[in-house]
């Protein structure tokens, strides 16, 4: 199989697109390595090879940065990688229109340095933002500490271009914020980590870009008190862009000199214009002092936007990635009363905490497992996943031993919407052809 595949992808897109077999081994996923790598560079790159794939019942995986390949069950079979990293151009840059287009393989970090050039934001995070690409982000939905204020990434889409399953190139939106012409397909892509189809182009509405920030850092002795000021400041009109409960990271910890595993940290997060930052940051200090709260640092500007960089990678990138992460969506309302739930985890290795109250996110990270075993990590995920679903959340296990992804869904599996999650795969990829068994329900 492995010849006859690379004869008809080199038909197709031309042996000067084919990376060297050696480099095959870099991408493999789930333990398998692919019969060909296609470094593209043009649209026509990705419809020609899914034309090919489509045909001759191959299967194929979008790749970007690799950020976030460990995302999602095992593929059921790979063989041929569409490597997009060198698709990675800004088509239209309109800043008096705040709208920026651009090739799906360019970085979080490029993108952002494109349009700040011209005093405008793109406000998306990600984890590894010099190497994660657009198209990876959206395709898997990532999302940063400032999600309360901006959104999740698929907000900030207005346009965007899809090669599906059979080459075909798909458009949905345009490079006008104001458009309300047909479906917004662009939601249905974001999210679907490329089973539907390949992002090739996205076009993003911008924001203006704040020209100060500002973050606190206050320690409190318990998981109510941090909810019950988390909830006290978020209803103020000084409000913060965001608000984020730490709780036993190591990282953290020892990056910003805290000690306490006992104690409970909240990372509260403000950008604007700088009066205002200001202001809200006195008044929130304030409030917090007055109710006996320590505030264990203040920081500004460039040490602020560090901070929110280094929450957003927590676990996820650089040197201390976790083994485990657990990723949990509830309710506001039930934040407090699930996070109680997943401390009762009794595992023998530390577990590590980032919640975002206000969203209503909890992450949950297992630095080491090698002293409990997957099994009984396995028993605890899914007690808990139990305790999820019936509070109307979801628990995906975002990342995991490859080992484990044989034993379960990381996304769960019996969420009722999977049947209409089922026949919208069908419509768009009906043989199968794209990151085959990777997304929810093994589709």
């Amino acid at each position: 199989m492995t010849a006859n595949t690379v004869l008809r992808v080199e038909e197709a897109v031309g042996a000067n697109k084919i990376l060297d077999p050696r480099e095959n081994e870099a991408y493999q996923l789930g333990g398998m390595v692919p019969d060909v790598i296609v470094s593209v560079d043009d649209e026509k790159d990705i419809s020609s090879a899914l034309l090919v794939a489509s045909q001759h019942s191959l299967c194929v995986s979008p790749w970007g940065g690799g950020t976030h390949q460990f995302l999602g069950n095992t593929p059921s079979r790979i063989d041929i990688i569409l490597d997009l990293s060198k698709y990675n151009r800004v088509l239209d840059f309109q800043p008096a229109d705040l709208t920026v287009t651009v090739e799906a393989g360019i970085t979080l970090d490029d993108l952002k340095a494109v349009v700040s050039s011209s005093d405008k934001l793109v406000p998306i995070e990600s984890p590894a933002a010099n190497s994660a690409t657009i198209g990876g982000i959206l395709a898997t939905g990532r999302s940063g500490p400032l999600r309360y204020t901006y959104g999740l990434p698929k907000d900030w889409v207005i346009g965007s271009r899809v090669v599906s399953a059979t080459g075909e190139v798909a458009k949905s939106g345009g490079k006008v914020v104001k458009n309300v012409t047909g479906y917004d397909l662009n939601k249905l892509y974001c999210g679907s980590l490329g089973t539907l189809g390949v992002i090739s182009e996205v076009t993003f509405k911008l924001a203006p870009h704040h020209p100060s920030s500002s973050a606190i850092i206050a320690e409190l002795d318990s998981l109510d008190k941090a909810c019950e000021f988390s909830s006290l400041l978020m209803s103020k009109v000084y409000a913060p862009q965001g608000i984020h409960i730490l709780n036993n990271s190591s990282e953290f910890y020892t990056k910003y000199g805290l000690s306490s595993s006992e104690s409970y940290y909240l990372v509260i997060l403000f950008c604007g214009r700088a009066p205002a930052v200001l202001r809200r940051v006195r008044e929130s200090t304030n409030l917090l002092m007055e109710n006996g709260v320590v505030v264990k640092e203040q920081l500004s500007d460039e040490k602020s936007d560090a901070l929110i960089e280094h929450v957003t990678n927590l676990g996820s990138a650089g040197e201390n990635i976790a083994e485990w992460e657990v990723l949990v969506n509830i309710m506001p309302d039930n934040f407090l009363q699930v996070w109680r739930q997943c401390e009762t985890l009794s595992l023998k290795s530390p577990l590590e905490f980032i919640g975002d109250p206000a969203f209503g996110t909890i992450r949950i990270s297992i630095q080491d497992s090698d002293d409990m075993g997957n099994a009984v990590i396995i028993d605890h995920i899914s007690q808990l996943r139990r305790f999820v679903d019936d509070r109307s959340g979801a628990l995906t296990i975002w990342r995991c031993p490859s080992t484990v992804k044989e034993q379960l869904d990381v996304w769960g599996g019996n969420q009722p919407e999977l049947r209409v999650m089922a026949r919208i795969k069908d419509q768009f990829d009906p043989n199968g052809t794209l990151n085959p068994c990777r997304f929810m329900g093994r589709l």
